[in-house]
């Protein structure tokens, strides 16, 4: 009868761990204005343009290690998008909108391989003016070990508003 309880805790206690999201606030590692975060292993670039009424946030994340990779995610949840304002509001945060699948999930990168994802984001009502667009793959680990701070995935871009 422990034994089962024990068994039944701990698979408890895994599906509790993978139903948690990450996340972050909108810091970046890649400089002011830069729109591509890199270090030795990855690179990602964050594109945003307006068409009419809606802002297209394009992101590219690159392998650049010299293997294949899997990122683990804790959710469905790949990065997070969020906008901010000249005065440093936020507008917009992607995770707010959406809902993801509570399970753990993988992508896969071949060496050299770049992904694409694209998101479209009603800006109706939004003011003219200059925002700043964070964006933040929220991988959990690679290849199974847990990513620690440095190894966060950001990068941001600008967008006028006419």
């Amino acid at each position: 009868m422990k034994k089962l309880f024990f068994i039944l805790f701990i698979g408890s206690m895994i599906g509790l761990v993978g139903c948690g999201q990450t996340v972050t606030s909108p810091t970046t590692e890649s400089g002011e204005g830069e729109d591509a975060a890199v270090n030795k292993e990855w690179v990602v670039e964050a594109e945003a343009e307006q068409k009419d009424k809606d802002i297209i946030v394009t992101i590219h994340i690159t392998n650049q290690m010299e293997e294949a990779v899997t990122l683990d995610f804790t959710s469905g949840q790949k990065y997070e998008i969020v906008v901010v304002n000249e005065e440093g509001s936020e507008v917009y945060r992607f995770s707010n909108e959406m809902m993801f699948t509570m399970a753990l999930t993988s992508e896969s990168f071949e060496v050299g391989e770049t992904k694409t994802y694209q998101e479209t984001i009603n800006a109706e009502g939004w003011s003219t003016g200059t925002y700043t667009v964070y964006v933040d793959v929220t991988a959990a680990a690679i290849n199974g070990e847990e990513t620690s701070g440095d190894e966060q995935f950001k990068a941001q871009t600008e967008l006028t508003i006419e």
